[in-house]
């Protein structure tokens, strides 16, 4: 059997909502627009955190390659400091392609941490080790989501936000951001989606994107038809590549921080992900995102965190 693979930059152990919820978070599902592809997409899966009672709801869409299990922190610590508030975090419809089948029990401590490696990494230069992976391309409903879809699924999340009289604010972080902004504005039979929020919350993001031309939208669909709808940050043509190594090496340097990195010893990884000096696998995460270290195509997912140590 073929899987999809996209396991995005929300994956990082500790935050895997499916895998291992807080005892306070409920994961819900709402139903979401009807779009190109099969119907089992046409949902949109949500993480509440706060009283149950709340009168106010934040809904928080993530940015870039990300998923509602990041702000599962920030939104612990706003639910905590808001008296009557609670936040809904959102995942987009791509989500449902993630295969968190071995990332969910390893987070969760049923497995070891090395079956997550051996099973999204070393099998793509292991034929012994299943699954084959399919690639993303053989999603091609997934080019025709676009902004369209993605505001329409938040429609239907924040209505069912708005149930009983609550009141709405729509945020975002990054492409998040401009998602909201985006939502605000939409015309939806004639109502701007504004009129059902109290206000945005704009996390390092927004619009700021220069108008384009009807015929420059059609030749950036054009293109599209012929490639992955996902982008890919790493430029090694596989879209997925940098979450799973993400979700993998995050997972390891959490769970088996001062063991060797296991990554730094795969061949296939990058040389500019690879530390210089043997390494933990605390030390070999940190030096792949942090700002000062990290290649300039993982701009997007830099930290300050540290560095090696001098010795």
């Amino acid at each position: 059997m073929r899987r999809y693979l996209l396991l995005t930059l929300s994956t990082m152990a500790g935050v895997l909502a499916v895998a291992s919820p807080a005892s306070a978070d409920r994961v819900f599902t709402v139903g979401g627009a009807k779009a190109p592809g099969p119907a089992r997409f046409d949902r949109v899966q949500v993480i509440e955190q706060g009283p149950r009672r709340a009168e106010n709801v934040l809904v928080l869409v993530p940015g870039t390659s990300g998923g509602a299990a990041y702000f599962r922190p920030v939104a612990r610590a706003i639910a905590g400091r808001l008296p009557g508030w609670k936040v809904w975090s959102v995942d987009r419809r791509e989500n449902r392609l993630e295969d968190h089948s071995v990332l969910g029990p390893v987070v969760g401590r049923d497995r070891p941490a090395q079956d997550a490696f051996r099973y999204y990494l070393e099998s793509l230069t292991d034929t012994s080790i299943t699954p084959r992976f399919a690639p993303v391309t053989d999603a091609p409903y997934a080019r025709r989501w676009g902004m369209g879809v993605a505001v329409r699924d938040l429609r239907n999340v924040v209505r069912a936000a708005r149930r009983g009289g609550r009141t709405v604010v729509l945020g975002g972080h990054s492409l998040g951001a401009t998602i909201a902004i985006a939502y605000a504005t939409w015309d939806f039979r004639g109502r701007a989606g504004a009129e059902d929020l109290a206000g945005l919350v704009l996390i390092d993001g927004g619009s700021g994107s220069a108008p384009i031309r009807r015929s420059e939208a059609r030749e950036q669909l054009e293109q599209l038809g012929g490639e992955s709808p996902f982008l890919d940050l790493s430029g090694f043509g596989l879209p997925w590549a940098i979450g799973v190594l993400n979700a993998v090496g995050s997972t390891l340097a959490v769970q088996e921080p001062d063991a060797p990195a296991l990554l730094a010893a795969w061949q296939p990884l990058p040389a500019a992900l690879r530390p210089p000096v043997p390494a933990t696998n605390a030390a070999g995460y940190g030096y792949a995102v942090d700002n000062d270290t990290s290649p300039p195509n993982l701009a997007l997912v830099r930290m300050h965190i540290g560095a090696l140590a001098a010795a």
